[in-house]
């Protein structure tokens, strides 16, 4: 009787053809969990933002940051601060102390702070000297060129209607005010409540575009349609002269089709972008 040595060419096709099989299954349920990984860290960062920013509250007799869109980038400040420490990234950076909880995993953009120091917006008066995450003097934020990328860019932006000194005891309901999210810009246009179009009742549905589409691929456009609403998106077919088809808007945000968001009573979760609200981030007009 003759033994056998080793598998027939038949034998060896069938077990390559499982192995392949295998990785076709098992591959994408890999990068599954890698994206869910980034999606926690990433939560964890706002998480941790979060709790510095409540530290910081609470050593400055229970007031935010006092950096405000109150005055003109180029010239003129209404006699508010415009020393780049006073910009939220740096005014709790001492009780965060890491640049790296400034950055989400899965950001694309990797902007750098746009509010310390940008070509003709420049608005610090000491031009984003005291900001470790200013951009390189004279160059715009977005720009890519890697000679000028500053490596600690910010993934995250604040409620910008918290700026200016607002006092935590003023907000009515803290659990439904957002304080940190993913974002395409430092800060947060949410304005609910406070005057502006968002204000109306007709606009309590418009979804907050900046965080809605942190990571928008054209980089400018959805994240500045802010008086739109879930359904009016949708039904978009182009964006300032983009098209707009298949999975493109879930494409525009930073977690496949969502965002981490924080709220002042220091809890944050992960939320669709149909529920960015402005009436949902905002306390329905708090």
């Amino acid at each position: 009787m003759i033994k056998r040595q080793g598998f027939t060419l038949i034998e060896l096709l069938v077990v390559i053809a499982i192995i392949a099989i295998l990785a076709a299954i098992l591959f994408p349920v890999f990068a599954q969990a890698r994206e869910a990984a980034r999606t926690t860290a990433c939560l964890s960062n706002v998480k941790q933002l979060s709790l510095g920013a409540l530290m910081y509250v609470q050593d400055y007799d229970e007031q935010f940051w006092t950096w405000n869109w109150g005055f003109d980038c180029n010239g003129g400040n209404n006699g508010l601060p415009r020393d780049s420490a006073a910009f939220w990234t740096m005014a709790i950076y001492p009780y965060v102390k890491s640049p790296q909880v400034y950055q989400c995993p899965d950001d694309i953009l990797q902007w750098d702070d746009a509010w310390a120091n940008n070509e003709g917006q420049n608005c610090s008066d000491d031009n984003g000297t005291h900001d470790i995450f200013a951009p390189t003097p004279g160059h715009y934020y977005w720009d890519t060129n890697p000679a000028y990328w500053n490596p600690k860019f910010v993934s995250y932006g604040a409620d910008e209607s918290l700026d200016g000194g607002t006092k935590l005891a003023a907000i009515r309901a803290p659990a439904n005010v957002m304080l940190f999210g993913d974002c395409a810009s430092q800060l947060a246009d949410m304005w609910a409540g406070v005057g502006g179009i968002s204000s109306t009742s007709s606009s309590a549905n418009y979804i907050t575009a900046r965080v809605a589409f942190s990571s928008d691929p054209y980089g400018c456009c959805l994240m500045w349609d802010s008086q739109q609403t879930a359904t009016q998106f949708e039904n978009m077919t182009s964006d300032n002269g983009n098209p707009i088809t298949g999975n493109s808007l879930s494409n525009a945000t930073r977690h496949h089709g969502g965002e981490n968001v924080s709220y002042t009573d220091g809890h944050a979760k992960y939320s669709k972008w149909q529920n960015l609200t402005w009436f949902n981030l905002g306390g329905g007009g708090n």
